[in-house]
Formats: structure tokens, sequence, C-alpha cells
């Protein structure tokens, strides 16, 4: 009879803490699916307002991918900070630490991870564009292909962030 109480106890033990450790996902995971989803979405919004345009010459063509680099750029920095401060103040007005946790070595470890992750697939996409270029395609598609490359780039630096922080 003993016996059976304590599987009934190891089981409910650890049924809580799987509920447990699923309730916690920890703010920096938060932080990198939310800036996941805007960043795709500015992404998508600015992408689809540059295809819709006409150029004249080639001089236009570029002017008109450098501002949208810029936007692009500019608007993942703004959003993905915005995001930030206010899920860590969300955090925080529950009674949560937010930000306020310990920076360790294992820390230091992820983020040179996720930095290593962005930087191979941003070099792999600016030597692919390069190429494109070299072949002889035109100059919209040497800017696509950047592009993608920046949000492609982008997305396996969060999704890489949230996968370090939430594997421990």
């Amino acid at each position: 009879m003993e016996n059976m109480l304590d599987i009934k106890y190891k089981k409910a033990y650890i049924e809580y803490n799987k509920d447990d450790k699923e309730q916690r996902m920890t703010e920096r995971t938060k932080v990198a699916i939310g800036s996941s989803i805007t960043n795709v979405v500015w992404f998508a919004i600015l992408y689809f307002l540059q295809q819709n345009k006409a150029f004249a010459s080639a001089e236009d063509l570029t002017r008109s991918w450098g501002k949208f680099f810029l936007l692009l750029l500019g608007g993942m920095v703004v959003l993905n900070v915005l995001l930030t401060i206010a899920l860590t103040l969300r955090e925080k007005a529950k009674g949560g630490r937010g930000f306020d946790e310990v920076v360790d070595e294992r820390d230091q470890l992820f983020e040179k991870k996720v930095l290593k992750n962005f930087s191979i697939v941003f070099s792999l996409g600016f030597f692919l564009s390069m190429a494109m270029l070299a072949f002889g395609t035109s100059l919209s598609v040497f800017f696509s292909t950047l592009a993608f490359t920046v949000i492609v780039a982008s997305l396996t630096f969060w999704l890489s962030y949230a996968w370090f922080y939430e594997r421990g």
C-alpha cells in the first residue's frame, strides 16, 4: 500500500513541476518571440510597399532600396526596444523581476552562440546576394535577396535566443 502512495505522489509531483515549468517562460523568451513576430510583420509591410514601386532609373532603384533598409533596420530596433520595455514593465507590474536577472557565464555562452548563428546566416546571405549580382542578375533581385537575408538572419537570432534560454 505504501508503494502505491509513493507512485501516486511521484506522478503528482512530476505533473505539478511540468505545469510549473510550462508556465514559467522566461522574460527573454517572450521578448525573443515577440521580436520575431514584430520583425516579420514590419518586414512584410515594408517589402510589400517596396515591391509596388516603379523606378525610372537604377539610381532611383538604389535610392529607394537604401530608404527601405534604413526604415527596416531602424524600425526593427525601435520596435524591439519598445517591445522589451513593454514586456518588462508588464512583468514588473505582476510582481516579477523583469530583466533584473543575474547574467552569468551561461548567459554569455548563449549570447555568443546566438550571435554566431546570426553571423553565419547573414554572411551566407550576403555572399549569395553578391554572387547573384556578380552573375548578372538585376539590382532588384540583389536587393530583394539582401532584404530576405536580413529578415532570415533576424529570425535566426531571435529564435535561437529563445531556443537556448528555454532549453537551458
